[in-house]
């Protein structure tokens, strides 16, 4: 009876992930006011009845996909929260990789987001405070140098891992990330030691 509770949890998880990937690849394409359970349904290859069983609207699934997000990136940070100095950059960048690794495919659809989605804003929002928190609680600068750190970090991160998602000819996430984490550590390197 286990295993078969086990399996149906399973079903099901890979039923919701495939609801909210269909929901992120049509939030590439047109506004979420636009889109309909219907396409979510016919995109996610399950019925608009299977939709329903798990949802009550697109703005529901919408809701649970931001909260994923923000909830996969506040663990990310947490795991985080204990390294000090220069030492927080170096995990950051191999901590990433390993979240965005775990879905490729759903990060793959929020990086082909226009940048001022309503997703996008809300997540670049949660990150921004987390980077400037970790600067704060890293270095004595005023707010303002943080603040300019902050920006310069989140700027970076965004616009660099989303033209790696869109690029054709990519290099692996690993070797992509660790070389982004050598230019933002130069970078701060340089800023903070003045």
């Amino acid at each position: 009876m286990k295993s078969e509770t086990r399996k149906t949890d399973r079903r099901v998880i890979r039923t919701q992930r495939s609801i909210r990937n269909a929901l992120a690849a049509l939030l590439v394409e047109k506004d979420v006011e636009k889109i309909t359970i219907k396409e979510i349904a016919e995109r996610a290859d399950v019925d608009r009845k299977t939709v329903y069983n798990y949802y009550t609207s697109v703005y529901e699934i919408l809701a649970e996909l931001e909260n994923d997000w923000i909830e996969d990136f506040d663990a990310f940070t947490k795991r985080l929260e204990n390294v000090r100095g220069m030492e927080y950059v170096q995990n950051f960048f191999p901590a990433l990789t390993e979240l965005i690794a775990e879905d490729i495919e759903l990060y793959t659809q929020l990086m082909r987001m226009g940048s001022q989605s309503r997703v996008i804003s809300k997540l670049l929002s949660f990150l921004r405070d987390k980077i400037k928190n970790a600067f704060v609680r890293n270095y004595e600068f005023d707010s303002e140098r943080v603040n300019v750190a902050a920006e310069f970090t989140l700027a970076g991160l965004f616009w660099s891992y989303r033209a790696w998602f869109n690029s054709e000819n990519k290099k692996p996430l690993k070797e992509f990330s660790s070389e982004l984490g050598e230019l933002v550590m130069g970078g701060l390197t340089a800023y903070f030691a003045e």
